[in-house]
């Protein structure tokens, strides 16, 4: 493995797990009032786009290090709904 695939998997993981503090926290406090929802609208969209930039060229560290971001990004919007 070369160094700049070292560098996009370091990269990627920390993509990977960006959300999780405020996913912990929003789902501990079960408030939200200080998230922006249009920001986890943007961030979703830029996270399935660069899945699609996976699946169109065949590059899985990009697909697989933006599913988890996806999904957390999708969860808090799913909170911030809720507890809105």
């Amino acid at each position: 493995m070369d160094a700049a695939t070292i560098f996009g998997v370091i990269a990627g993981v920390f993509t990977s797990v960006r959300f999780f503090p405020q996913v912990y926290r929003s789902f501990t406090t079960k408030k939200t009032t200080d998230i922006s929802l249009t920001f986890l609208y943007f961030v979703s969209a830029q996270s399935l786009f660069l899945m699609l930039y996976g699946i169109t060229r065949p590059d899985n560290y990009v697909l697989y290090m933006n599913i988890l971001p996806l999904a957390s990004a999708l969860y808090l919007v799913y909170l911030k709904l809720k507890y809105h």
